[in-house]
């Protein structure tokens, strides 16, 4: 599992690039002044296939996932604006090989393997 201490310095690497990110008008391409939090519920189900999240036909804000892709999923997920894609770093699972965002896992949702940079 990457400690705490990895986790901050991968946010604040993150952070540094995107603040030095301009548009088209060369302003800032982010709004850091009106940062916002939105929570998910992700509840267990071993009928879902890992890395998977099903959305519930209830109530919004509620996903269903198996077990081990809830272990594996980080906790709190830094994003700017709508688009996650921009700070995507994909990696191959050093044991199971298959591609991963490491922007979302601390451990490999298909086998358990820590992601530990």
């Amino acid at each position: 599992m990457r400690n705490n201490s990895l986790e901050n310095k991968h946010i604040k690497r993150v952070l540094d690039y995107a603040k030095k990110e301009r548009n088209a008008a060369n302003k800032e391409q982010y709004n850091y002044s009106n940062p916002q939090e939105h929570s998910v519920q992700i509840l267990p189900d071993t009928k879902v296939e890992p890395a998977l999240f099903i959305p519930s036909k209830l109530t919004t804000k509620v996903y269903y996932a198996h077990p081990d892709t809830i272990r594996a999923l980080k906790k709190n997920i830094f994003c700017l604006g709508n688009e996650i894609d921009e700070l995507c770093e994909i990696e191959p699972c050093p044991s199971c090989n298959k591609n991963l965002d490491l922007q979302f896992w601390h451990s490999c949702p298909h086998c358990g393997k820590s992601l530990s940079q």
